[in-house]
């Protein structure tokens, strides 16, 4: 028997391997599968379908490193099959392996740009999370909505989060209007909102959220500081200082209130008690 004869019987072996391995997958027992698959991979190591199977198999299970073993197998030996970096990406993920996702993600990208919405979710997710630049993990997000309108509240807060970086802030307040209506008892998310319709100098909007935020977390430090800070640009010195005076009533270490305080009381012609704040601030 020449070499080729001896490779075509292992193959055929393999094949029989496998389709014994479909059998006992089927049936639920996974051992006798894993078995089966391994020993197909054994007789034939260029054949991926057993391969994938284990992949899979050990996804199932929430064997990570053993399906990322596999996982890259297959990829090495179908370098232009996209589905098997998106298996590759997800088993690293939970491996906390982000870097590593990150790259599977965007060579699926790259081979099959038209993935679906929960590939471009995950690829925005893991590229905030590694700290990656905003813009990326912003147009992967904006990919997401392309084919997937309805998304949830940490979705929405994200993305917001986003357009606020890149400088897009209406497109950033709506999606933040998004996520109170999803969550309107969560206080951060006013305040966030907040934030934004003071930077767009919606006085009446920014003062709603940030009163919001205050109803429903009372010790929001942040929120009274923010709100402080806005009545003094519109000259309501009085309530200011309220807001400044019930922010270190919280917490008394809070040194930007005191600068803040301080700044209206030297305002308000009150320069011994201006000074005092200033002391503490610094």
């Amino acid at each position: 028997m020449n070499k080729q004869q001896i490779k075509q019987e292992l193959a055929t072996q393999a094949q029989a391997c496998c389709q014994q391995g479909e059998q006992h997958q089927t049936s639920g027992d996974l051992e006798q599968a894993i078995a089966q698959y391994q020993e197909a991979v054994a007789l034939n190591p260029d054949y991926v379908q057993p391969i994938v199977k284990l992949g899979a198999i050990y996804s199932s299970q929430k064997n990570w490193t053993e399906a990322v073993k596999y996982y890259r197998r297959a990829v090495a030996l179908r370098p232009q099959n996209h589905n098997f970096f998106v298996n590759l990406a997800k088993a690293l993920k939970q491996l906390n392996k982000i870097h590593g996702a990150i790259a599977a993600y965007a060579e699926a990208i790259e081979l099959k740009p038209d993935l679906g919405a929960k590939v471009y979710r995950d690829y925005g997710d893991l590229l905030i999370k590694a700290n990656g630049t905003k813009k990326d993990a912003l147009v992967a997000y904006q990919k997401a909505l392309e084919t997937k309108q309805d998304w949830g509240f940490d979705f929405y807060r994200q993305l917001a989060s986003l357009l606020e970086k890149q400088g897009h802030l209406d497109e950033a307040i709506a999606y933040y209007s998004k996520a109170v209506a999803l969550q309107p008892q969560n206080p951060n998310v006013h305040l966030s909102l907040g934030n934004l319709y003071a930077k767009q100098n919606q006085f009446n909007d920014a003062v709603k959220s940030y009163q919001q935020a205050l109803e429903l977390k009372p010790d929001l430090v942040g929120a009274y500081k923010r709100l402080g800070d806005l009545l003094q640009q519109n000259h309501n010195l009085d309530d200011a200082t309220k807001c400044y005076q019930k922010a270190l009533q919280i917490n008394p270490d809070f040194k930007p209130a005191y600068r803040s305080l301080g700044n209206v009381l030297m305002a308000l012609g009150k320069a011994s008690e201006a000074k005092i704040c200033y002391q503490k601030a610094s």
